[in-house]
């Protein structure tokens, strides 16, 4: 099924999902420089006691699971958009799939994302 959309409404959909994602990466970044700091100063002190036995993993953990940063994703959508308001234009064809997307912010790296950053905000609720 094919829909038209305002151009208006798209954008403050996808405006409101990228505060969302950027509150979310704040903490989430927050917490994983604390836990990185935390792992780091572990190393260090392993490092002093044990020599090379001393193990990275956590700290390569860690970096292998940074939190993810969408904003130039979203940024490209909200782009296209403007633009498009820029020029005339007042409303948009999608479909589903691309409504589901920008109006519930439901995208497929988005879901990434949020696996990848919640870990983070549950850590800051302990």
């Amino acid at each position: 099924m094919k829909l038209t959309v305002p151009l208006a409404d798209c954008v403050t959909a996808l405006k409101k999902n990228l505060d969302s994602h950027i509150s979310e990466l704040d903490t989430a970044n927050r917490v994983w420089v604390e836990k990185t700091k935390e792992a780091l100063t572990f190393l260090v002190e392993a490092v002093d006691r044990r020599g090379v036995q001393a193990s990275y993993d956590n700290l390569a953990n860690l970096f292998l699971q940074k939190p993810i940063d969408n904003r130039a994703l979203y940024s490209k959508y909200l782009g296209l958009m403007e633009l498009a308001m820029k020029a005339g234009g007042t409303t948009t064809e999608m479909d589903e799939n691309t409504y589901d997307q920008i109006f519930n912010d439901n995208w497929q790296w988005r879901i990434a994302s949020k696996m990848s950053n919640a870990s983070y905000l549950s850590m800051e609720r302990e």
